[in-house]
């Protein structure tokens, strides 16, 4: 019998979306729990940050907010609007539920301007038009993001794309 069904969706364009882990190298995950009432959902491949409570996590509030991890996507729940998809029409671990999160290893993000190799890696805490808490830059933004240290994008992106980001928070 032939095969009838159409998978072009599967080898269009990169394969990688956001939170995907990007290799099969060693990776350190962590667990924490969505304890984020403000925003409720906390989407797939966006940095994370402590709030009140040891494993309580949220979206970034601001440049003092404590950078724990990246999202990492997962399939453990149905997707419902307002429940795991945000208004954006991203899924993201839901309110209250327990949230796993990259320390170490080379994951898909989205980023908000054009990157290399050769960039710095920053996190958005305060986003513009157009951006969201958590996606990732190659600087400051004036003050609008916050630099990682030990992380380095793996491949060149233009804004918008998701690329794979190397991290180790470790």
């Amino acid at each position: 019998m032939p095969i009838t069904n159409n998978y072009s969706d599967l080898l269009d364009g990169p394969c990688l979306y956001e939170g995907q882990l990007a290799t099969t190298e060693l990776a350190i995950v962590r667990t924490g729990i969505n304890a984020d009432s403000t925003n409720g959902i906390l989407t797939f491949g966006r940095a994370i940050v402590q709030t009140t409570g040891d494993k309580n996590v949220i979206l970034p509030v601001d440049a003092n907010s404590i950078l724990m991890g990246i999202a990492i996507a997962a399939d453990t729940f149905e997707k419902r609007s307002g429940f795991s998809i945000n208004g954006d029409g991203d899924l993201g671990y839901p309110l209250n539920w327990p949230v796993s999160y990259l320390v170490r290893g080379v994951i898909g993000v989205k980023i908000q301007q054009n990157v290399t190799t050769a960039s710095a890696v920053y996190w958005i805490h305060t986003p513009q038009t157009g951006q969201r808490k958590g996606q990732f830059r190659a600087d400051a933004d004036t003050n609008r993001a916050v630099l990682i240290p030990n992380a380095r994008f793996t491949k060149s992106g233009v804004a918008g794309s998701v690329v794979p980001l190397s991290i180790n928070l470790a």
